[in-house]
Formats: structure tokens, C-alpha cells, sequence
């Protein structure tokens, strides 16, 4: 209870990363596709963004395989994704716009 909300989500964030790789290593589990859906719309500050990004950069380059999609309801202009999908709703329906 004395942490606020920003240090609570970096606290959970931490959790899920270790629980990735301690997965890995303890049931030789294997997986070459991760999806983080909205963990960076939680993001309170952006040292903490930052932080988030980079951690998630880093699994990508301990494992060349993996292929990392985060979907976000937030704009992002990090130059650590190699490329944007931006999906748009027009006349209600979907749209893909491929950067």
C-alpha cells in the first residue's frame, strides 16, 4: 500500500518479464512470439515508458527469433520498434496502415 500506481504497474511489469524468462529456463519452454496488449497504455511517466520498451527491446535481442508485437491505444514515437501496424476505424470499419 505505499507505493502509488506508477510504481505498482513498474512493479507488475518487472513480475511478468521475470516470469518470461524463468519460464524459459525452468520447463524449457520456447516461444517465439510475445504480445503485449496495452501494458504500455498503463505506463504512468515516461522515464518508466522508457524503461518498459527498452526491457521489452532486450528480450528481442537476447532471442533473434522472437517477434514482439505491443498493441497500444497510445501514440508512440520509439525508434525501438522496426515497424508501426496502425489500425484506424473509418465508416466503422477497420483500416491497416503499415510505417
Amino acid at each position: 500500500f505505499t507505493f502509488s500506481e506508477g510504481e505498482r504497474k513498474r512493479i507488475d511489469v518487472a513480475i511478468l518479464l521475470s516470469f518470461i524468462e524463468t519460464t524459459k529456463i525452468v520447463c524449457n519452454w520456447n516461444c517465439n512470439l510475445l504480445y503485449f496488449d496495452e501494458v504500455l497504455d498503463n505506463a504512468t511517466d515516461a522515464e518508466g515508458l522508457d524503461k518498459l520498451l527498452q526491457a521489452i527491446k532486450e528480450l528481442g535481442i537476447k532471442d533473434n527469433r522472437l517477434c514482439t508485437y505491443v498493441i497500444s491505444h497510445r501514440e508512440h514515437n520509439s525508434e525501438l520498434f522496426d515497424r508501426k501496424i496502425q489500425i484506424r476505424k473509418v465508416a466503422g470499419f477497420s483500416q491497416l496502415e503499415k510505417k
